[in-house]
């Protein structure tokens, strides 16, 4: 059996922020790194509102900002659950494009007309003696979840071996030439640390504002062009693209950076502007009502000073908005580096090097964690940040067995290298996560001295590690 990790996101959004597509892209992307979901629907609203993109160009920019790759895998009913099992194995998340009439658990299921509704499912794991894939799903019950949550978590469900099958086969008589290959991988290329992707993202929503390019007034242009009222305002899609997705980016900057005015006046407004212009659209179309242009052009004007009022405040906050990143995992920073006094080879010449907490995304790797070589009780582990920074918390995880938990340990910090001072010293303890918040301490490096383990075999065992600051 094997599986790849990945949160269920229960406080997280509802597929209404983009669609069922793009939020299990952005949940097979959190495979990597479980922040790349915030990260993927608040890039996608921004290219979505304020960029020519179609959407396929915006998946697969995203997923070079992240540093991942989409990829087809071409392949047939005889040799599905191979392909799927091979690259669950290497680490790949995978998306089964399939229409939503041929899933039995979809309130599509057998209707005609949804045949060409297309649906993603997001598979992360199988068990080869059960006979069965593991997907992660928010549309099975989601009216349900939603009253508990109010997002629709990405739920754990079972597939049968023949399950997979019978939906492959159905979709591969459906589907035309392009589609018919339609299993999908995630995989990555590059390490990109979600501090840098969240400056990225604040950067990239002042460029698109900068460019004057929204995506609402384009359509509202076209309808002044033609005459007529748009009947795609009556889509859902056209309010989740336009305004309900613009939740995630007022909610991204919001928790990322702490800037006062993203949760009051300034994003209120602005939601409720584009809320009450396209409502007033879709009212029009739906009483087929006569067609208004000097109306028309009162909403672009609004929508244009909505925009500058907004890209004004971003550009007032540019300056500090690095300082302004809060609950960020230092160790994820481009340039933080970490040496230790050792790290065991094991006889298959696997090594366990303290370097995984840099990112911490091959979640399907065997040595994910750090362990010293065999030589005496005294073990260290040093790391070095770019430059300097507040911390303000440190994670430290063992193994949950007592024997694999360092008793004894000395946290040090230094500015210059040189000097170094006691943050905070351990003694016997007996706990497998060991938590430590402190006052902004500012520092540069931090050196992990470990003094004592329980085992009787001198080395030492870490399974993660965290260090948050801004």
């Amino acid at each position: 059996m094997r599986k790849l990790i990945i949160e269920n996101f229960e406080n997280e959004y509802s597929i209404e922020i983009n669609n069922c597509l793009d939020y299990k892209i952005a949940g097979a992307s959190s495979v990597f790194n479980k922040e790349f979901l915030r990260i993927y629907c608040a890039q996608w609203s921004i290219y979505t509102n304020w960029s020519k993109y179609n959407n396929y160009e915006i998946q697969n920019i995203i997923l070079q900002n992240f540093g991942l790759k989409k990829e087809k895998i071409h392949t047939k009913n005889n040799d599905l659950i191979n392909v799927i099992k091979d690259n669950i194995d290497k680490g790949y998340p995978i998306l089964f494009l399939v229409a939503t009439n041929t899933l039995f658990f979809s309130i599509s299921y057998k209707k005609d007309a949804s045949k060409y509704l297309r649906h993603n499912l997001l598979i992360t794991g199988y068990d080869d003696e059960k006979e069965i894939i593991y997907i992660r799903e928010n549309s099975i019950n989601k009216d349900f979840y939603y009253k508990f949550f109010k997002s629709h978590p990405f739920m754990e469900y079972q597939l049968t071996y023949e399950m997979i099958n019978e939906i492959y086969n159905k979709n591969y008589i459906l589907f035309n030439e392009y589609e018919k290959n339609c299993i999908e991988i995630i995989k990555k290329n590059d390490n990109i640390s979600s501090y840098d992707l969240k400056i990225s993202t604040y950067n990239l929503l002042v460029e698109l504002l900068e460019k004057k390019d929204d995506q609402l007034i384009c359509k509202i242009l076209n309808m002044i062009d033609n005459e007529a009222y748009d009947e795609k305002f009556l889509k859902e899609q056209y309010h989740r693209n336009y305004l309900q997705s613009i939740y995630a980016i007022s909610i991204f900057l919001y928790n990322e950076f702490d800037i006062n005015g993203y949760k009051g006046d300034i994003f209120e407004e602005f939601l409720n502007i584009r809320q009450n212009i396209i409502n007033a659209i879709t009212k029009k179309v739906v009483k087929n009502s006569e067609f208004d242009k000097e109306n028309l052009l009162k909403f672009i004007n609004l929508l244009i000073q909505n925009n500058s009022l907004l890209l004004d405040f971003l550009k007032k906050q540019n300056n500090n908005k690095n300082e302004k990143i809060i609950e960020n995992n230092l160790l994820f920073v481009t340039g933080t580096s970490i040496i230790t006094d050792s790290n065991m080879v094991d006889e298959n010449g696997v090594e366990y090097s303290a370097s995984c907490f840099l990112y911490k995304q091959d979640y399907i790797a065997d040595n994910n964690y750090w362990v010293s070589k065999v030589n005496d009780n005294v073990h260290w582990l040093k790391i070095e940040f770019p430059k300097i920074y507040n911390v303000r918390k440190i994670s430290i995880e063992y193994s949950k067995y007592i024997n694999s938990i360092c008793s004894d340990y000395d946290i040090l910090y230094s500015i210059d290298g040189t000097s170094w001072n006691l943050l905070k010293s351990v003694n016997n303890n007996d706990k497998n996560i060991n938590e430590f918040e402190f006052n902004n301490v500012i520092l540069k490096q931090i050196l992990i001295e470990f003094r004592k383990n329980r085992s009787y075999v001198n080395k030492t065992i870490v399974r993660n590690l965290f260090i948050y600051g801004s």
